[in-house]
């Protein structure tokens, strides 16, 4: 089967030395791209979790103006939304290969790809992204526009996903364990004391 080669092959790349370093970088990517968008007069369209119209798009580029424009591509430019991508599968993928699979349900180790999925619509609505800013306003940005919007919604939804699913497996792993401590301190036996009342013979 395709998609469980595919997840082995990323249960073999989730190791503790993509996991740690993902984990960091995610975190000061995220805040540099915070910083350079926070500093916008107008919300940018990664902004738009169900995606967005082609007013709202116009609207939005338009509002943000030449200059805010030409801020909004750095973070395409310098690497910024092409790195965060990245790092955020390797971290989410890496996550999810420990955590699954649970309950003996062999299957449940293939939600690792999720991450993926992610990492694929998030790179190719910055692609679209990228090229609705080279071509505004231009006709030639809209089928960017098209496609940026559906990218943009499904990003959302599979980054949400793989969260969800990260916390359902940790709660399941946590409670089975809680569970098994459980059982097993009841069945552990217990030491007969001694009696020390028995009388001596002579």
């Amino acid at each position: 089967m395709v998609l469980l080669k595919i997840s082995k092959v990323i249960q073999k790349c989730s190791t503790p030395l993509i996991l740690f370093p993902s984990l960091v970088m995610s975190y000061y990517i995220f805040f540099a791209i915070s910083e350079i968008t926070s500093q916008l007069n107008a919300p940018v369209l990664d902004s738009f979790l169900r995606g967005y119209t082609r007013e709202q798009a116009i609207s939005t580029l338009t509002q943000l103006g030449t200059q805010g424009r030409l801020q909004y591509s750095t973070i395409y430019t310098k690497g910024y939304d092409i790195l965060f991508p990245i790092t955020s599968f390797f971290m989410f993928a890496s996550l999810l290969s420990k955590t699954y699979p649970v309950l003996g349900i062999k299957y449940t180790q293939m939600f690792n790809i999720v991450p993926l999925l992610y990492l694929i619509c998030d790179l190719s609505e910055n692609y679209c992204h990228y090229n609705i800013l080279v071509h505004f306003p231009n006709a030639a940005m809209e089928p960017f526009i098209k496609y940026g919007s559906i990218f943009c919604e499904f990003k959302y939804i599979f980054f949400g996903l793989s969260f969800l699913l990260l916390l359902i497996g940790f709660l399941i792993n946590l409670t089975h364990s809680i569970w098994y401590f459980c059982c097993a301190s009841k069945q552990t036996p217990r030491a007969t004391p001694k009696s020390t009342n028995s009388k001596k013979h002579i």
